[in-house]
């Protein structure tokens, strides 16, 4: 279970950095504080 969280935080990082490659280096900060905040409320939630 652990192993496949960190795995599927890494596939999300590096989904961004290709994203910020792509698109303006803004836009994908802002999606980046996004999905980390929605990803901390998901294993937050997962904790409970």
């Amino acid at each position: 279970m652990e192993k496949r969280r960190w795995y599927v935080v890494g596939l999300v990082i590096l989904f961004f950095l290709v994203l910020g490659k792509l698109l303006k280096l803004t836009f994908a900060a802002l999606a980046i504080f996004v999905m980390l905040g929605v990803l901390l409320l998901y294993l937050f939630k997962n904790k409970s």
